[in-house]
């Protein structure tokens, strides 16, 4: 679909800052 609607995009956006924050979370207990 071309056409997007808000929900399609927050719910992905809302899943990579997971992800993200796992990644960071990883980081920093293996800088440990």
């Amino acid at each position: 679909d071309v056409i997007e609607s808000p929900q399609s995009l927050v719910i992905p956006e809302a899943a990579n800052r997971e992800i993200s924050a796992q990644c960071v979370l990883k980081r920093l207990l293996e800088s440990l």
